[in-house]
C-alpha cells in the first residue's frame, strides 16, 4: 500500500497527519444509507441559477426513485420549474434583496415577510 502524499513539508506536520490517518479507521463506522422519502431543494437566486439547479433533479431521481422532490424558489423563477415532471411541490419565497420588481422598498419587505409565512405554512403541511 502506498503511503498518502501530504501537502505539508515539515516532519512534525507529516507525523501528525499520519497519526490521525492511523487512528481514524478505528472510529469510522459505515452507517447504512437510508433512501430519503422527500428531497427539498432551495434556490432563491435569479432565474438562470434556478434553471441550472434543475440539472440536479435527474441525478436525485436516479439515486432515489421513490423520493418526492420539492423546491423553494423566488416567484420570478416559477416559469423555469412550473411544468417540470420531476418536481411534485413548488414553494415560493421572494427575498427582498433579490426582488427586482419595480415596487417601493417597503412593498418588497412586506412581500418578503408575506411569502416567508406562506411558504413555511405550505412546507409544514407538506412534511406531515
Amino acid at each position: 500500500m502506498n503511503s498518502p502524499r501530504y501537502l505539508v513539508n515539515n516532519r512534525f506536520g507529516k507525523m501528525v497527519l499520519r497519526s490521525i490517518d492511523a487512528i481514524l479507521p478505528v472510529y469510522h463506522k459505515q452507517e447504512p444509507i437510508v433512501a430519503p422519502r422527500k428531497i427539498f431543494l432551495v434556490n432563491l437566486a435569479h432565474l438562470g441559477d434556478v434553471v441550472v439547479s434543475t440539472a440536479m433533479l435527474v441525478a436525485c431521481k436516479e439515486l432515489w426513485l421513490q423520493a418526492e422532490i420539492g423546491m423553494l424558489i423566488g416567484s420570478w423563477a416559477r416559469v423555469a420549474v412550473k411544468d417540470h415532471p420531476l418536481i411534485q411541490t413548488i414553494h415560493l419565497m421572494d427575498h427582498w434583496k433579490l426582488n427586482v420588481a419595480t415596487i417601493p422598498f417597503k412593498e418588497k419587505i412586506k412581500q418578503h415577510y408575506h411569502t416567508i409565512r406562506l411558504a413555511l405554512t405550505e412546507i409544514k403541511r407538506a412534511t406531515i
